[in-house]
């Protein structure tokens, strides 16, 4: 997050910034921010995929035209290592999700 913040809103220390505006700032980030790829379990931003993509249908066009088998995918590559979906988590009380929201933060946080 700290990252996204400074590439995006040029803010190099967020301690700084007034809670609710931080929050703001960061609910506003792109879908290329490390913190939206993290939290949707993205391996790769989307454009880098969308140009493995297209690469990919080329290939087997071209390979395709020359009788032959096409490659392994690029794109199928990239996406190995992506996590398997979200699982939705229920709380039974209000201290199990501050708990489990400050783990987040720290995961998130310490990703960077």
């Amino acid at each position: 997050m700290i990252c996204d913040l400074a590439e995006t809103y040029h803010i190099y220390d967020y301690r700084r910034v007034p809670g609710r505006l931080l929050g703001t700032l960061v609910a506003g980030l792109g879908a290329n921010s490390r913190v939206y790829q993290k939290m949707s379990g993205q391996v790769v931003p989307t454009d880098t995929l969308l140009l493995a993509i297209v690469i990919d249908e080329l290939r087997t066009i071209i390979y395709g035209a020359n009788g032959k088998k096409s490659p392994e995918k690029i794109a199928t590559k990239l996406m190995e290592g992506a996590k398997p979906e979200r699982k939705e988590r229920l709380f039974n009380t209000g201290a199990d999700f501050d708990k489990a929201r400050a783990a987040l933060i720290k995961e998130i946080t310490d990703g960077d």
